[in-house]
């Protein structure tokens, strides 16, 4: 899948790696369009039904029979055969085809192998399923007739939601009940929200090959611990829960509370959390807002928006809107979502293939290295950093491959320093922050380190160096880490996104007395 090229600053990469992305910048630098825009493509567009037009009981008329409608839930449309079969149809199959059939792509009059074949091939079922043609048929063709005046409900995929200074607790994420409003039937009425309508239709039956993106506009405007824990918890979790409410009988295990009188979806007690849902947070630092713990830092990658001053006098030379992006093709969202579910998984698991071995061991060269020196400054990081780094490279290496046997030869050759180099500014150095004491000997030799120089030269800017027990290593100046890297002191590529970055932090330390890399 290639988006286009004004939807690159934010990495497909990132997001297929791990689905939570922090993008951070300047205020007007473009973040909230671009994560839009990246959802809109992304997402791809797709429609649903409001409702299914059957009545339980009633008999519908195919070409040789007539089917009983036994049942119409949430999930499923049930219906009986003449000789007494019962069949259970997924919801999202019966709208596909009233869909084609509404929209002109099949109709009465061709032959039912050719009606199965044609919503066959963009279905998100398998053949079983569309076995039952002439049952199908009977019910698409009958729900297209009675829908014919009703066009169907374009499936919003991506929701971009503004955090409120006052949120204080998780309300304003997924809800509450609200006891002060009851329905025609007695049931309170569930207080919603947009990001919970998102979930909702994000784990609809039928949806759960495509991909929704929740954008949380100035996430940092209240503390994200206190309305988002929730999500940290159970994001990091396969089959992790969000509670919702209590309420009802117990032995009614699909119990669920109306958001507004009608609503037939309904919120349960409980909701898995969606496997297909991303989440994208756009944050600016200021005196308004809060700075990020490390657990959110931890769970997230970290893509920075900045703007040179060629691209402001190109903008001003020709100033205009950022533009829509292009419908992406059939096929593109559910391509997405699907590796980035492949990616999540071990190689044994039908994940993708693990790095080359050659390429591996340097990367676990430069991870045990800057480990080393991070733990020196006190600020190491752990494995679920580690895993996630090698997962970025993994999906990395793979869509070098899906480009050409030459573009995935360059990356084994030297490519994969350039994506490693984007994780240490995405994963590991976000959490650096501090006084010039706390973090100015650390950000000394993690900037020399990333220009290239060797281990021992980088653990010369901490007093005693590498243990701190050579009384002969007084620490480098941390002016020093700003200068080019000496030949004699080169011992490998240099990591530019990284350097740049720290030798900024250095400057603005050196200048402040204190820095942080969200600045």
């Amino acid at each position: 899948m290639k988006p286009p090229k004004r939807l690159l600053p934010v990495s497909l990469s990132s997001l297929l790696s791990k689905p939570f992305t922090i993008l951070t910048g300047g205020s007007g630098t473009g973040k909230t369009a671009i994560a839009n825009r990246l959802g809109q493509y992304a997402g791809g567009e797709s429609h649903r039904l409001a409702a299914m037009p059957f009545i339980v009981g009633e008999l519908i008329s195919g070409s040789r029979a007539e089917y009983e409608i036994r049942r119409i839930t949430q999930e499923n449309v049930v219906i009986k055969n003449p000789g007494g079969t019962i069949i259970e149809f997924p919801i999202r199959l019966v709208e596909e085809w009233i869909l084609a059939i509404q929209s002109g792509k099949i109709d009465k009059t061709m032959p039912s192998k050719d009606q199965r074949n044609l919503v066959k091939e963009n279905s998100v079922y398998d053949s079983y399923y569309h076995g039952w043609t002439a049952q199908l048929i009977a019910l698409g063709h009958t729900a297209a007739e009675r829908l014919k005046d009703e066009k169907p409900q374009l499936i919003q995929k991506s929701a971009i939601v503004p955090v409120g200074a006052d949120w204080t607790d998780n309300r304003n994420v997924l809800g509450f009940v609200n006891h002060l409003r009851n329905c025609d039937d007695g049931r309170p009425v569930y207080q919603t929200t947009p990001v919970l309508d998102l979930l909702l239709e994000a784990t609809r039956p039928g949806n759960e090959t495509f991909p929704f993106f929740l954008i949380l506009d100035e996430m940092n405007l209240s503390h994200v611990e206190r309305y988002f824990a929730d999500f940290l918890s159970v994001m990091e979790q396969r089959d992790g829960l969000l509670t919702l409410h209590s309420e009802g009988p117990r032995e009614e295990s699909e119990f669920r509370l109306p958001r507004f009188e009608g609503d037939t979806t309904g919120v349960p007690r409980t909701l898995t959390y969606p496997q297909n849902l991303f989440v994208i947070g756009t944050v600016n630092v200021d005196e308004t807002t809060y700075m990020f713990s490390p657990k959110v830092l931890d769970r997230a990658n970290v893509i920075e928006f900045e703007v040179e001053d060629t691209e402001i006098e190109a903008f001003l030379k020709n100033v205009h809107e950022l533009p829509e992006p292009p419908k992406a093709a059939d096929g593109v969202a559910e391509s997405f979502l699907a590796l980035a579910k492949r990616a999540r998984k071990d190689a044994d698991e039908g994940g993708l293939d693990p790095l080359p071995e050659a390429v591996s061991q340097k990367v676990t060269t430069h991870l045990t290295t800057l480990f080393r020196i991070l733990k020196r400054g006190r600020f190491e990081f752990a494995y679920r950093t580690a895993n996630e780094v090698v997962r970025y490279l993994r999906v990395c290496r793979y869509l070098a491959a899906e480009e050409s046997d030459a573009a995935a030869e360059a990356w084994d050759k030297d490519g994969w320093q350039a994506d490693l180099d984007a994780q240490i500014v995405q994963k590991i150095l976000p959490k650096l922050h501090g006084s010039m004491g706390r973090v100015g000997r650390l950000l000394g030799a993690l900037a020399v380190y990333c220009g290239g120089a060797k281990e021992d030269v980088a653990f010369h800017y901490f007093p005693g160096g590498k243990d701190g027990s050579d009384g002969s290593i007084a620490g480098l100046p941390l002016q020093t880490a700003i200068q080019a890297v000496k030949a004699e002191n080169q011992a490998h590529a240099e990591f530019p996104k990284s350097r740049t970055k720290l030798k900024t932090m250095i400057q603005v330390l050196l200048e402040e007395q204190f820095v942080s890399f969200i600045n």
